[in-house]
């Protein structure tokens, strides 16, 4: 819901790597929020297509954050992201913010892999036949 929220507003996107505005990034926020929505409401119902699909999606999202997080090309473009969407009154960091920002990566990419294993240990849950 919060993701459908940000469609309605100017806030820019990350993507891939890439800064999206405008738009593009509405349709970014309002693609990924219907897409958790989607994948949630299935999961409660238990169904096993859901359940393949938001492993891949938690995949998908992880390799999204490693590509953030080792490319150097797209970790300037995250800092640039990072101003783009701070307060203009907001007072610059004193350190550079790069190792913290790659250790929230790594703790979202574990948190991720840590949601796919009750997708997969509890597989005999899920009812819909393939």
């Amino acid at each position: 819901a919060f993701l459908v929220a940000m469609a309605t507003t100017s806030t820019p996107a990350m993507a891939a790597g890439f800064v999206l505005t405008g738009w593009s990034a509405a349709l970014f926020y309002l693609f990924v929020g219907v897409v958790n929505a989607f994948l949630g409401w299935r999961l409660l119902a238990l169904d096993e297509r859901a359940r393949i699909l938001t492993i891949w999606w938690f995949v998908i999202t992880i390799a999204h954050t490693t590509l953030l997080a080792i490319s150097p090309g797209a970790r300037q473009r995250l800092r640039e992201f990072q101003a783009m969407v701070q307060p203009p009154d907001a007072p610059t960091l004193p350190y550079d913010s790069t190792a913290f920002t790659i250790a929230m990566m790594v703790v979202s990419m574990l948190l991720l892999a840590a949601a796919i294993w009750p997708l997969v240990r509890n597989k005999a849950a899920f009812n819909t036949p393939l």
